[in-house]
């Protein structure tokens, strides 16, 4: 009897141990670039988020009404808070709250998320034991959540997928317990974390799928009679997810400025190749066009090996799932790489069970007894590694993709300014220099000489064009206007030898300048040099202002 109970004991420290190990990995890669300015891939949505965190935090979170978010990129033609309608603002409020404990700092907000990431890796591990009654698996999924790369930059980005994935995961993991016990408290965390992630955002909803396929209904049916309290709760709990909803909308209505539901009945995308093409982009950018074969096998072999297994019929549910997910998200899908978010689980699962599948055949091809099972964990261990190679390489690709100067341009008009001072911005991926100034701004790339005069009458006083914002030069009506009303306060390039890239210019209203000046300015000023990070080296930008 000691002797059992030693060995549970040492069962215990060793799934701790791994456990441990598994999680430092995904720390390692989630703290990356935790302080880098808001100057990277998708950072129009990160700084979306941000500058919401920031007003929450600034002006209290009944502003503009109950939770209502604030943007600092508001439309030009409506109204001039950035008040608009969305999915409950979860990361904004989670940041927020950081905020007021470590101050409005890039890490502090970047923590909310690679904390929620950490934690559903965790999460995996438990949710896929208890559906597999196998470690081997288990150990497996959280290793690859560690190191996905979907979960590792879009944990770091500030955005809403991190707290809802670790919702989806805390309401899937109690379901499991639920539906064994159907005890009030388990009810209770199920509908609570279910709700709470597809209030975050909506197109969670897939879990759903498999959930209420493999829900207990004769036994709930049998259960609700002498529980009629407990069932009557789980509704009334459930009911800010559409009382949210209907809220949303009519902010969204009030303030002109409609974002929620994300859902767009466009079917026939589906069957474009510009989506099949954005689709095998993102997929390579989310889990590797290896990883995603090996999901494939894992999808074929658990819809071959004993089918009725619960993990195996949940797991296939969840695949099925696709079908309307895909139907409603088809849109949505082809615009980012994020949304594949609710399925990064799935994924993780199904590659989880063709690696321990190969790894247990080929174990024991190598080696026969007890051997037999620590060669397995070998070669999961091997497998996993040589995954790290291609997942670091989407990675890179994400991380690497930089629009560099916007934390420059951004501090600069922050110091040469006052808070109610406008910026006009040429959207794009260029939204983050309004996070480093501090300032609201109107987006157009390309704007109109009546769309110009419009921003101005709404306090814009200065004009931030990035590289493709530089094509409103091309239009005489518009550089005109500007050059006779505007001075030129900096210019941001890359340079190449004798040869220099222009990056961006930023103007002031308030004096002139001309187009020849553009070139010329840098050779009139002090020019300064930023380094920025990138996985090969260090890439050095150059400014000059005046």
């Amino acid at each position: 009897m000691a002797e059992n109970s030693k060995v549970k004991i040492n069962k215990k420290f060793l799934i701790f141990g791994v456990i441990v190990l598994i999680l430092l990995v995904g720390a390692y890669f989630r703290f990356y670039h935790v302080d880098f300015p808001v100057a990277g891939y998708h950072n129009w949505k990160e700084t979306h988020y941000l500058t919401e965190a920031r007003n929450f935090n600034q002006d209290g979170f009944f502003e503009n009404g109950f939770f209502v978010p604030e943007r600092d990129y508001p439309d030009l033609a409506t109204n001039q808070l950035g008040v608009h309608g969305d999915t409950f603002p979860t990361t904004s409020v989670l940041a927020a709250f950081s905020f007021k404990i470590f101050g409005e700092t890039l890490f502090a907000a970047r923590l909310v998320g690679i904390l929620c990431s950490l934690a559903s890796v965790y999460l995996m591990f438990l949710i896929v034991r208890k559906m597999f009654k196998r470690d081997d698996i288990a150990y497996v999924a959280a290793a690859l959540t560690a190191i996905n790369p979907l979960l590792i930059f879009f944990s770091r980005n500030v955005q809403l997928m991190a707290p809802a994935l670790l919702f989806m995961l805390l309401g899937w993991y109690y379901f499991l317990d639920w539906r064994e016990s159907l005890r009030l408290k388990t009810g209770i965390l199920t509908v609570l974390f279910l709700m709470l992630s597809l209030l975050t955002k909506y197109s969670f909803f897939v879990i759903l799928i498999p959930i209420l396929a493999t829900f207990p209904y004769k036994r709930v049916i049998e259960d609700i009679k002498p529980n009629v309290k407990n069932y009557l709760l789980y509704v009334l709990m459930a009911l800010p997810l559409p009382l949210w909803f209907i809220y949303s909308r009519s902010v969204g209505k009030a303030s002109g400025v409609m974002e929620v539901g994300g859902f767009v009945f466009n079917f026939g995308v589906l069957f474009t190749s510009g989506w099949f093409s954005a689709m095998k982009s993102y997929i390579s950018d989310n889990f590797t066009l290896i990883g995603f074969s090996i999901a494939i096998l894992g999808l074929i072999l658990i819809a071959l090996i004993n089918r009725d297994h619960f993990g195996n019929k949940f797991t296939l549910y969840y695949a099925a799932g696709l079908v309307p997910w895909l139907v409603l998200m088809g849109d949505k899908l082809g615009q980012h790489s994020y949304h594949q978010t609710p399925i990064a689980p799935l994924m993780i699962i199904l590659m989880s069970f063709a690696l321990v599948a190969i790894g247990t055949n080929l174990a024991g091809i190598v080696s026969s007894g007890p051997s037999r099972n620590y060669s397995k964990y070998g070669i999961l261990l091997l497998m996993i590694v040589l995954l790290i190679i291609p997942s670091a390489t989407a990675l890179s690709r994400q991380f690497d993709t930089q629009f560099l100067g916007l934390d420059v341009a951004g501090d600069y008009i922050k110091e040469h300014s006052t808070p109610e001072e406008r910026i006009l911005f040429s959207r794009g991926q260029s939204f983050g220099v309004l996070w480093h100034a501090d300032r609201k701004g109107y987006g157009l790339s390309t704007p109109t000489l009546e769309q110009v005069q419009q921003a101005e009458e709404r306090g814009v006083t200065w004009i931030f064009m990035y590289q493709w914002g530089l094509n409103t030069l091309q239009d005489s009506e518009v550089t005109d206007y500007i050059t006779s009303r505007y001075s030129m306060e900096q210019v941001g390039f890359l340079s190449a030898g004798q040869n220099s890239q222009l990056v961006y210019i930023l103007l002031k209203k308030g004096g002139t300048f001309t187009i020849d000046e553009v070139s010329s300015f840098p050779s009139q000023h002090k020019v300064q040099v930023k380094t920025y990070e990138f996985s090969k080296g260090i890439v050095e930008f150059s400014y000059a202002s005046k």
